[in-house]
């Protein structure tokens, strides 16, 4: 039986900006469950194939309140990227492995343990 984490997060939302040969970025979510998830585990925005690590301490994600995440790179070449967030497994044997990522119960799509905004980016 494979293991089920989800996370319920209310609202989320995803802005961003190319300015300057610069993608930067703001993820807005609430957790509306009970608790905070207990394990550490690392959060990554996803650009296309590309995951970004996100300064945050998923554990301190309490219950009702806002989590604003931010990114800031150098523009990628030219594409179309989808975007997303991704909550793998602190272990490196079952980061990969999607039933153990956190799932975001929300109406995200959930593909190979990433919840896809449904934003693609042009540059």
């Amino acid at each position: 039986m494979s293991p089920v984490r989800s996370l319920p997060i209310g609202r989320i939302s995803f802005e961003y900006e190319i300015a300057d040969d610069r993608l930067t970025g703001r993820i807005r979510l609430i957790n509306r469950g009970f608790s905070a998830p207990v394990n550490p585990r690392k959060v990554y925005f996803i650009l296309g194939n590309t995951p970004i690590e996100l300064k945050t301490d998923i554990q301190k994600w309490y219950s009702g309140e806002e989590q604003n995440l931010h990114f800031a790179l150098p523009l990628p070449a030219p594409g179309e990227y989808k975007t997303g967030l991704w909550l793998p497994d602190a272990f490196d044997i079952l980061r990969d492995r999607e039933e153990y990522a956190i799932r975001c119960a929300n109406p995200l799509k959930f593909r190979n343990g990433i919840n896809e905004f449904g934003i693609t980016i042009s540059i």
